[in-house]
C-alpha cells in the first residue's frame, strides 16, 4: 500500500535553550562615558575616606630591645657553669614579671615624670624572654615614636636597678649576681597593616556601585514611565 507522506516535523526556535540576548556593548559605554565624573568623584570620596579612616586607626609603635642575662660564674665554664645557665633559662618567666612589677613601674613613672597609673603604663609595655635563651625582650607601645623608645629604655634601666637592688639586701656574693646588659638598644616601628589592601578592595567596590548608580539614573532619565508623574482622579 502506498504511504501517505508524513508532515515534515518543525521545532520552535529556541526549544533546546533559552535565548541569549545580546550584550549591548555600546550602550554601557555610552552610559559610563556619560556618567564618568559621577563614577569618578564616588571612587575618589571612597579611597579618600578608607585612607582617613585607615590614617586614624594605625597601630601604636612598639620600641623593641633586648637583654642578656648573664652571671659571672659561666664564663669559666664546667658543670657550675652550665647549671646557672639553666637556671637564667628557667627563670625567664619571672624576670618578665618582674621587669613589670610595681616597683619598676614607679621607677619608670619617676623617670619619665608622668602621673600615668601603674597598670595604664604595664599595658604599654611587653616583656618576653626568648625561650632557651638567656635573653629578654621589653617592648615599649605608644601613639608617639619617641615615647614608645624612652619608654622601652626606661624599663630596661629600672629593671636593672631593682635587680641590683635586691641582689644587695640579698647579700648576694659579686661573682653569683645576675648581670643585666643591653645587647639592642630600644627602636620604634609600626607593626605592619593591610592599607594598601584596604585602599584597593575599597576602590573596586566604590567604582562597582557608582557603576550601578549610574545605569540607575539612565534608567530614570530615559524611561518614559520612571519620569511620568502619577495622575490623579
Amino acid at each position: 500500500m502506498p504511504t501517505s507522506p508524513q508532515p515534515e516535523s518543525t521545532v520552535p526556535a529556541g526549544a533546546f535553550g533559552a535565548t541569549v540576548e545580546r550584550i549591548d556593548v555600546d550602550h554601557i559605554l555610552h552610559v559610563v562615558r556619560k556618567w564618568s565624573l559621577l563614577i569618578i568623584g564616588g571612587v575618589l570620596a571612597a579611597v579618600l575616606l578608607a585612607l582617613v579612616i585607615s590614617r586614624a586607626n594605625l597601630p601604636p609603635y612598639e620600641a623593641k630591645s633586648t637583654l642578656f642575662l648573664d652571671q659571672p660564674i659561666p664564663a669559666s665554664g664546667g658543670s657550675e657553669g652550665r647549671a646557672v645557665t639553666v637556671k637564667i633559662f628557667s627563670l625567664g618567666r619571672t624576670y618578665a614579671e618582674l621587669a613589670k612589677s610595681d616597683q619598676v613601674m614607679v621607677e619608670v613613672q619617676r623617670r619619665l615624670r608622668t602621673n600615668v597609673g601603674l597598670n595604664t603604663l604595664r599595658s604599654r609595655i611587653r616583656v618576653e624572654p626568648v625561650a632557651d635563651t638567656q635573653l629578654l625582650n621589653v617592648v615599649g607601645i605608644d601613639r608617639s615614636r619617641t615615647v614608645a623608645e624612652r619608654l622601652a629604655t626606661s624599663v630596661n634601666e629600672a629593671f636593672r636597678q631593682e635587680v641590683e637592688r635586691y641582689q644587695l639586701a640579698a647579700d648576694v656574693p659579686p661573682v653569683q649576681r645576675l648581670l643585666i646588659t643591653t645587647i639592642r638598644s630600644p627602636d620604634a616601628v609600626r607593626p605592619p597593616t593591610n592599607e594598601g589592601r584596604t585602599i584597593a578592595l575599597t576602590a573596586v567596590l566604590a567604582l562597582i556601585i557608582m557603576i550601578g548608580v549610574a545605569f540607575l539614573l539612565e534608567y530614570i532619565q530615559t524611561d518614559p514611565e520612571a519620569t511620568a508623574e502619577p495622575q490623579t482622579g
